[in-house]
């Protein structure tokens, strides 16, 4: 797909090509050779204006830097690709970037930031009628009080998750539920 890209001097087909195969090693974890592929998508897509593309590939940077406890380049690329979806006008995509950051601040030891941020999410989530994500964002914010804060909170934030589910209409239970009440 890359060399099609290049044989028809598409820069927008090199860059996702470059991103694709990106995630292709992150999955093998070869973390430089994917940092170093979706730099170079980054690159193009800056150089076309296109920031919407370029918040993915911060997105998808962070990831990487998460998966190798790199927490603070980590912090750096997803509040570079939160600010670059929000001047888009990229709501859903700002949040789904907030609660990437919260969990790395939870991972670097930063529990009052992760919950804040976790808030924040499920606040534009909540004003997007997503309510299945708002919910699944009440769930990390109940594990997060089971693991580093209060069981009172994390049973407040569970039960405000259930609230939530019932909007949604589903066959499937969430089975997540479950986990943590059994945790708390």
């Amino acid at each position: 797909a890359l060399q099609t890209a290049k044989d028809l001097s598409d820069d927008n087909l090199i860059a996702i090509s470059y991103s694709d195969l990106a995630g292709i090693y992150q999955l093998f974890g070869d973390f430089e050779t994917s940092s170093k592929l979706l730099l170079k998508s980054y690159d193009i897509h800056k150089a076309n204006n296109n920031d919407v593309a370029r918040a993915i590939v911060l997105t998808n940077l962070g990831n990487i830097y998460r998966d190798k406890k790199a927490y603070d380049e980590a912090i750096v690329s997803y509040r570079q690709a939160f600010d670059l979806h929000s001047q888009a006008g990229e709501t859903f995509k700002s949040a789904h970037t907030l609660s990437s950051l919260a969990r790395t601040f939870n991972l670097a030891g930063n529990t009052e930031q992760a919950s804040k941020l976790f808030e924040q999410a499920a606040d534009i989530f909540n004003s997007l009628n997503a309510y299945k994500f708002k919910g699944d964002t009440y769930l990390l914010l109940a594990e997060l009080h089971v693991s580093k804060l209060t069981t009172a909170g994390a049973q407040e934030w569970l039960d405000i998750a259930k609230q939530t589910f019932n909007l949604v209409q589903s066959e499937r239970p969430v089975s997540k539920l479950l986990f943590i009440q059994g945790l708390i």
